[in-house]
């Protein structure tokens, strides 16, 4: 399964890209409390009162401030008696991460390289096939993060 002369990249044989794809996962299912917090926070659930901080080091006068994200991830846990809770969502994610990383790889296998020797018309023509490779993916993805955005939006309701 590992090859000390090829490193982590004989990990998954025959699939290119497969371990950014695997990594890509990983790091989303890691870090969905936190996107479930902040979605929360941008469509305005505020359950949490704000609190009065007065800082120590700088002179000015203190103000009352929100909650950060991680007061909302333990709220939402207590409320739903499990962290399970910041999970809700987590399927259409990942789902969009296979579906953004396929349709990227695909298109760029599609759009030609450039045969250009000079140096600013190849960085063009890169430039140029990674933006379209990007916009091909945000089209094809974009009713699944339609569907983790209702998903996270809704404390204590739906999800998966």
């Amino acid at each position: 399964m590992w090859d000390k002369d090829k490193g982590a990249s004989s990990l998954v044989r025959g699939l290119p890209g497969c371990n950014d794809l695997l990594a890509n996962c990983l790091y989303t299912a890691l870090l969905q409390p936190l996107n479930v917090a902040k979605v929360l926070i941008q469509v305005g659930y505020e359950p949490l009162p704000p609190v009065y901080y007065k800082p120590v080091l700088f002179g000015w006068g203190g103000g009352y401030f929100y909650p950060n994200t991680y007061r909302y991830i333990k709220y939402l846990a207590e409320r739903e008696g499990s962290y399970l809770v910041l999970y809700r969502g987590l399927t259409p994610r990942i789902c969009s991460v296979l579906v953004t990383n396929t349709v990227r790889t695909e298109i760029l296998n599609l759009l030609p390289k450039s045969t250009s020797r000079c140096p600013p018309e190849q960085i063009a023509t890169e430039v140029g096939r990674h933006c379209l490779a990007t916009a091909g993916s945000v089209l094809a993805v974009h009713p699944l993060f339609v569907v983790t955005k209702q998903n996270d939006s809704l404390p204590g309701r739906g999800g998966d």
